[in-house]
């Protein structure tokens, strides 16, 4: 289940009572470092912050990254357009005339 992250109030609006309406919700509190408030500034909020400790499991590991290659050849995009035809056939569809 979610806890929140703060427990001070968060809202200071001009003649109400602070309110905590402003929150960081975890399912990970063991990895929090540290959380909480800060001096609002320039609004009746205050700036909620959160440090965890995220810790993926590998250590010093480079990462590869991998983009998908398209080939855009004509013979390509007409198979595709004779696949897409086929399924579309196959497929119940109707017209609507807007005329």
């Amino acid at each position: 289940s979610l806890v929140p992250t703060v427990s001070t109030a968060t809202h200071f609006k001009p003649g109400c009572e602070p309110s905590c309406i402003d929150n960081i919700a975890t399912n990970s509190s063991e990895k929090i470092l540290v959380s909480g408030t800060l001096d609002p500034l320039v609004s009746h909020h205050s700036p909620v912050f959160c440090y965890i400790n995220i810790d993926k499991g590998v250590e010093n590991e480079p990462r590869s990254k991998s983009l998908p290659r398209y080939d855009y050849s004509e013979s390509n995009l007409e198979k595709f357009v004779i696949s897409l035809e086929k399924k579309l056939s196959s497929t119940n569809t109707f017209e609507i005339n807007l005329e």
